[in-house]
């Protein structure tokens, strides 16, 4: 039987424990944690263990010897039957600057170490958290649960470097400070300088902030729900078993087909019901669905072999010789034992970790797989068992599979009907704007089996697949079979102007966002379509960037989905416009637009009319109408009931708008919906797909109040005559300016300071702070994936690692930001040089 604990841990900076022990002692009998962390206790070793905390057990403390006042003690509550062990940490303490107290407890077979920590407020913050790095990593924090408490006088609250330092050296260990409010509050001040740090799953920490009335500090509590390790189960499931000998016998099965069944087939929509019939049937032959038992995957441990075992013994057998003798010789034999045999199993875990990455067909996936398993395990994701509907909580799962399919059908047309009710907007009739009769009209050229054969070789190998069950794994496996006959349907598809109805159907797998988990609108729709739609998706959009291109139909202000343009060259265009600006004197607006549902809301004829326009239009518009219509889609539940997982499907709903999720077509026909935007509004602008970005610029305050009012009317007038909705909660204004003028309010726009904008933070004075914070914080936790990759995989794996979590959050965009102050620079290059020298096992400095 599984059991779980919950252990309370409590710190109070205590400033002056003698004349308090009393009141302690009484607020102890009405709250009994079962770690008690008292900072400031001002007391030296002998009188602190002379005096007696009712029920509690002194087990490690920190004491000053040459100052007065300070100090950190660690209790254990008495009858709590968890075993404390003290830690040895004096040589990385120093009064005055860092004092600490270290145990170790075990629960549920768990250890846990607990950290306490004072730092005095005059103390120097960078040899203190110096000291501190150091304390975590002689405990190995990486691989070990860890909470650290107490009062390190860094104010979450206020923005510091000191504070951003003390995060950061955290996150490098994979240790996060807890948001707490204030903790300590004077007729002058608020401030939280104390904290609660862990690197244990958020699902197992809860903490509580209480006035205890004990001293100006309030105190701080930190409960953890412990669960021993649930032992390994097996669940049973249909699904087909994509192992390589099944997908080599695939291989050999589809060489033997005879395709003329497809080629001889005259019309589009039956030839590739011909070219699936087959595949389907030869699919079920060699990978047929079977009901298969599944055990949980383990932790990425090594295959322990005969000299693991021999070491063991060998340690064992001197382990109980010195019990026996207690001499110092035997001592040093058990420890050089126990040395070996660790290194031996040390060494057996890199070699299984390098031998699975490089047997792996996606090796940054192995990679996060191997660092997953030596974190604690997040929470599971959310499969929505219980449903809010008409207020009532709906607990089976095919209804809940029905309703939330209704709802993410229909979501579209109640955002559209919600926004023109609260803006009392009636639609008008579509008004066909004129053909430009010197464009070409655009036809689709027709592929052959090298263009479908590079197309296939582009796709990411995987197992997730749509309703017609082939992923994308088996498509690249059989790309030479597969491709003469995919072609012709291609080609028969685009002389037709039909697209397959079989292509037309996607499977929904609602992920939880946020909130609670019984409201529908707080689950995001993943739309899995067939393998073969994205094949021909490519070919398609490939075919319209040639025309669009050649044609110079393309609008300049448009960035995203489009070769030779990126978020750095948005991200350029913006801020060189705000600097010539700012050079000329004069004052800059950005109104960063948001816009609710865009790809989803958008109206299939609308679309069609503004491709006509670019010459999408006869066979190639009729495609293009036939891709966007009749589209249905399904939700599919899976629950797991005795070891038994159950799917449950629910019925088909149309989409009657929008561009298909999932589609690689859907965001580049979007990009093309809204070519006409900046012609249709009198301001600059920026765009990537969806993220639009108004730039404004004039002399004085008045006129630019002015100009923000306008080019906001304007973009809303757009957007309700082109299906669009702006999200007003999230749509932003920045103020860029380098004179004193204040800007007069605006009404029902929020003006911020800074602004995220394509995975950069923009603020109003261009120094790139808080972007350098934000990208400290990834590197701060880049280099602790570094470090645990070179502790399990090796140098190789580590160096992958670097790669992707530190070089390339540092290069992203680096053009735009990099000009930043020197003391930014160097929290940059301070991260970077930890990442490199562990890499290249250097001491840290």
């Amino acid at each position: 039987k599984d059991s779980a604990s919950e252990i309370s841990i409590l710190h109070q900076n205590i400033r002056g424990l003698s004349k308090k022990v009393e009141r302690l002692n009484h607020f102890l009998n009405q709250s009994r944690p079962t770690v008690l962390i008292l900072t400031e206790h001002g007391l030296n070793q002998d009188n602190l263990r002379s005096t007696s905390i009712h029920g509690y057990k002194l087990i490690t403390a920190f004491s000053r010897g040459n100052h007065k006042l300070g100090g950190v003690a660690i209790y254990l509550e008495e009858t709590s039957g968890i075993e404390g062990e003290a830690a040895d940490i004096a040589n990385y303490c120093l009064e005055l600057v860092c004092e600490a107290a270290l145990i170790k407890i075990k629960i549920n077979k768990q250890s846990l170490h607990i950290l306490g920590v004072y730092r005095p407020p005059g103390g120097q913050s960078k040899q203190a958290i110096e000291m501190i790095a150091s304390i975590l990593e002689n405990i190995r924090a990486e691989t070990n649960p860890i909470l650290l408490m107490g009062d390190v006088n860094f104010d979450r609250l206020t923005d510091n470097p000191e504070n951003q330092h003390f995060e950061e050296e955290l996150l490098s260990h994979g240790i996060i400070r807890l948001p707490l409010p204030e903790t300590r509050i004077t007729n002058t001040c608020k401030s939280s300088i104390d904290c609660i740090c862990t690197n244990m799953p958020n699902s197992t920490v809860k903490f509580n902030i209480f006035q205890t009335g004990l001293s100006d500090h309030t105190g701080q509590q930190c409960l953890l729900h412990l669960e021993s390790k649930i032992p390994q189960t097996s669940v049973s499931e249909h699904r087909r078993n994509f192992s390589k000998q099944n997908l080599q016998n695939l291989k050999t099965e589809l060489m033997k087909v005879d395709w003329s069944c497809v080629y001889n087939e005259p019309d589009a929509e039956e030839m590739y019901n011909a070219f699936y019939r087959n595949v389907r049937l030869n699919l079920d032959l060699t990978c047929p669905n079977k009901k298969s038992r599944t055990k949980k995957r383990s932790k990425q441990n090594g295959k322990y072999d005969e000299e693991a075992r021999r070491l063991k013994e060998d340690f064992l057998r001197a382990f109980r010789k010195y019990e026996v003798t207690g001499k110092a010789a035997d001592k040093a034999e058990m420890i050089t034992k126990k040395k070996d045999y660790d290194l031996k199993l040390r060494n057996l875990k890199r070699t299984a970790a390098i031998d699975y990455i490089n047997k792996s067909n996606n090796k940054p996936k192995a990679l996060w797989t191997i660092i997953n398993s030596e974190k604690q395990a997040k929470n599971p994701s959310v499969t929505p068992f219980q449903m809010e509907i008409n207020s009532t909580i709906e607990n089976n799962p095919s209804l809940n599979a029905e309703n939330l399919n209704k709802f993410f059908a229909e979501v579209a047309e109640n955002t559209l009907i919600k926004n023109r009710n609260d803006l009392h907007y009636v639609p008008q009739s579509i008004q066909n704007p004129p053909i430009r009769q010197y464009i070409e009209v655009f036809n689709f050229a027709p592929t052959n089996e090298k263009e479908v054969l590079e197309i296939i070789s582009s796709l990411k190998s995987k197992l997730s697949c749509g309703l017609d069950e082939v992923p994308s794994r088996a498509v690249k496996h059989c790309a030479e079979q597969l491709a003469a006959p995919l072609a012709a349907v291609i080609n028969k598809s685009f002389e037709q102007g039909h697209f397959p109805s079989l292509l037309k159907l996607s499977k929904i797998c609602p992920k939880h966002k946020t909130g609670t988990t019984t409201k529908l609108e707080n689950y995001r729709p993943i739309s899995l379509i067939s393998t073969f739609s994205k094949i021909i998706e490519k070919i398609a959009i490939k075919r319209m960037t040639e025309h669009l291109q050649n044609q110079e139909l393309l609008t300049k202000h448009q960035h995203g989905f489009l070769k030779g343009r990126s978020t750095l060259s948005a991200l350029v265009s913006l801020v060189e416009f705000v600097t010539d600006q700012l050079e000329d004197n004069k004052l800059v607006a950005a109104v960063m637009v948001d816009y609710s549902k865009a790809f989803d809301c958008l109206g299939h004829d609308l679309i069609l009319t503004k491709l006509a326009t670019l010459g999408v239009r006869g066979r190639s518009g009729n495609w293009i109408a036939s891709y966007l219509e009749g589209r249905q889609q399904l939700v599919e539940l899976q629950t797991t009931t005795n070891g038994k997982k159950t799917s449950f499907k629910s019925t088909f709903q149309p989409l009657n708008r929008g561009v298909p999720q999932g589609s690689v077509l859907g965001p580049f026909l979007f990009v093309l919906f809204t070519n006409d935007f900046p012609n249709s509004i009198n301001y600059n602008s920026v765009m990537y797909a969806d993220d639009t970005t108004l730039l404004l610029t004039t002399d004085t305050a008045e006129e630019l109040h002015s100009d923000i009012i306008s080019s906001t009317q304007e973009t809303l007038h757009y957007c309700l005559q082109n299906d669009l909705v702006i999200n007003p909660k999230k749509t932003t204004c920045i103020n860029f300016s380098r004179r004193l003028d204040e800007i007069p309010k605006i009404p029902d726009l929020l003006v911020e300071k800074e602004a995220k904008l394509l995975g950069v933070t923009i603020d109003s004075d261009l120094s790139w702070t808080t972007h350098v914070n934000n990208l400290s914080k990834k590197l701060a936790s880049g280099v602790f994936v570094v470090r645990r990759m070179k502790w399990i995989g090796g140098l190789n794996a580590a160096k992958a690692a670097y790669y992707a979590l530190i070089e390339y959050h540092i290069r992203y965009d680096l053009v735009v930001w990099g000009g930043i102050t020197k003391q930014n620079l160097n929290r940059i290059l301070i991260l970077q040089k930890k990442a490199i020298r562990t890499l290249a096992d250097l001491e840290q400095t």
